[in-house]
C-alpha cells in the first residue's frame, strides 16, 4: 500500500518542536510523557546516558497504541463523499456511506472557488453523521498536484524524508517552498545502487484551504493523499487483483479523468486529463436541450422528475456516446505515450471507476481502441454492508462513484 501523506513533514515539523522543549539544557535522565496528535510516546533525556537508548525504543513501542481507521472523505467538484469502515475478525465492514451534491464550480481543477459553500456542505454532511471531532483522510488532484517516478542512491525510509526537499526541486515545477512534498520508497534496489521513489507535491495554499475547511467543520484532518494512489490501494488490495498481468484504471470523475498503469503490483504511469470527464455530457446536454446546469445533471443521472420521451432520451444517449468518444481519444493518446516511453509488459485489462463510468458505450469503445476487455470495477467488493445502514441498496447502486473515498477509509493514523 502507498501510504503517501502530504501534510505528513508539517505533522512531524509540529511534534519536534515539542520534543525538543524535554531536551534544551538538559542533563542525567528524565522521563517525559507526550500527547502528541499521532500517539503517545515517551522521550527520554539521556545526555550522558548512552545506555538508555535501547530501552527508551522499548518502552516507546510498548506504549504504542496501534493505527485507528480514519474517514475517508472525497471531495469532488460535483459533490463529496464520505466512508467509515471498521475491521472485525479480519473483515471490512462499511459502518458509514453518505454524499451530498455541490454546487457547479464550487471546486474548479481542485481548486476551491466558493469557500463557503463548501464549508457548509461539508457542515452539513458531519452533522447527519455525527463525526465531529473524528480523524479523516483526503485527497486531492489536478493541476497543481505533481507526480514522478524518480530514481535516486540508496537510502533508508528516514534518509529519504530529510532529504527529500532537495532531491524534489530539479522535479517540481512550483517553488518548493510553497509546496506539500512527501516521497515512498517503491522499489528499494533497481541496479547500481539506485531505488525507485514516487514522489509527489501539491501547492500549499489549495490543500490549506481544505483543511481550514475541515478544521471549521470539528474534523481533524491527518492524511492527505492523491486521488491516484488511493485508487491503486483499493484496487491493489482487491481480490481482482494479480501481479501477473499489467492492467489499466481510469477514474472518470466529474471534472477530470485520471489514468494510471500498474505492472508488477508497481505504479508505473499517471496522467490527469482536466476537463475532460463527466462534466462534458452534462455541458452538451444543457446547450441541447437549453437547460440549467442542474436540470442537464439530473437528465444525465437519470435522477430528474420529469418523465423522459424517448426521442429524448435517445439524443442523450447521442451526445454520451459522441462525448465517450472524446474520452476515449484521450485515453488512447495517455496509453500510446506510456507504450513509447515504457518497456514493460502488454496491458491485458482496463478497469473503470467514478460516475462517469456508466457514460452510454464509453466501455464498448475503450475495449474497441485499446484492443482489450474493459471492466467495471467494484470498490465495494469483499466489504460488508452493515445492517444499520439505511440507504444501503443505494449505495450499492452508486459504489462505483465511491473508489477514492472507500480507498481513503483504509488508511490509518
Amino acid at each position: 500500500m502507498l501510504k503517501t501523506n502530504l501534510i505528513n513533514r508539517r505533522e512531524e515539523k509540529n511534534k519536534s518542536r515539542t520534543s525538543r522543549r524535554w531536551h534544551e539544557s538538559k542533563a542525567g535522565f528524565e522521563l517525559g510523557l507526550i500527547i502528541g496528535k499521532w500517539q503517545p510516546r515517551i522521550t527520554f533525556c539521556n545526555q550522558g546516558f548512552p545506555g538508555l537508548s535501547r530501552m527508551t525504543q522499548y518502552i516507546t513501542q510498548l506504549l504504542k497504541f496501534p493505527a485507528r481507521p480514519l474517514i475517508g472523505i472525497d471531495i469532488g467538484s460535483s459533490s463529496i463523499k464520505l466512508v467509515e469502515l471498521k475491521q472485525v475478525m479480519g473483515k471490512m465492514i462499511l459502518k458509514k456511506c453518505d454524499w451530498i451534491s455541490l454546487e457547479s464550480g464550487t471546486i474548479v481543477d481542485g481548486a476551491v472557488m466558493y469557500i463557503e459553500i463548501l464549508q457548509d456542505a461539508i457542515d452539513e454532511l458531519v452533522a447527519r453523521n455525527n463525526i465531529k471531532g473524528r480523524r479523516v483522510a483526503i485527497s486531492v488532484s489536478g493541476n497543481s498536484v505533481i507526480i514522478k517516478r524518480i530514481c535516486l542512491p540508496e537510502m533508508n525510509q528516514a534518509e529519504l524524508e530529510s532529504s527529500i526537499m532537495w532531491e524534489a526541486e530539479q522535479y517540481i515545477p512550483f517553488d518548493i517552498s510553497e509546496c506539500y512534498v512527501d516521497a515512498v520508497i517503491t522499489q528499494p534496489d533497481v541496479g547500481q545502487d539506485q531505488m525507485a521513489v514516487l514522489l509527489s507535491a501539491a501547492k500549499k495554499v489549495e490543500i490549506d484551504n481544505y483543511l481550514e475547511i475541515l478544521k471549521k467543520a470539528g474534523l481533524k484532518p491527518v492524511v492527505v493523499d492523491i486521488d491516484t494512489y488511493t485508487l491503486f490501494n483499493l484496487f491493489t488490495n482487491s481480490a481482482n487483483y494479480s501481479e501477473d498481468e499489467t492492467v489499466v484504471l481510469l477514474n472518470v470523475g466529474n471534472s477530470m479523468m485520471n489514468v494510471m498503469v500498474i505492472e508488477k503490483g508497481q505504479l508505473v504511469f499517471t496522467r490527469d486529463i482536466t476537463a475532460l470527464a463527466g462534466s462534458l455530457l452534462t455541458e452538451e446536454i444543457s446547450r441541447k436541450f437549453a437547460l440549467t446546469y442542474q436540470e442537464s445533471e439530473s437528465y444525465k443521472t437519470g435522477d430528474s422528475e420529469s418523465v423522459l420521451s424517448i426521442g429524448v432520451q435517445k439524443e442523450i444517449d447521442g451526445l454520451s456516446g459522441r462525448v465517450a468518444s472524446t474520452l476515449t481519444t484521450e485515453v488512447h493518446r495517455a496509453i500510446e505515450f506510456h507504450k513509447a516511453v515504457s518497456i514493460g509488459d502488454k496491458i491485458t485489462k482496463a478497469y473503470l471507476y467514478g460516475g462517469g463510468s456508466n457514460m452510454t458505450t464509453l466501455r464498448e469503445q475503450i475495449a474497441q481502441r485499446l484492443k482489450i476487455p474493459v471492466e467495471l470495477g467494484q470498490p465495494i467488493q469483499g466489504i460488508e454492508i452493515t445492517h444499520g445502514l439505511a440507504n444501503k441498496e443505494i449505495v450499492k447502486a452508486k459504489a462505483i462513484e465511491f473508489g477514492v473515498a472507500i480507498g481513503l477509509a483504509m488508511r490509518k493514523g
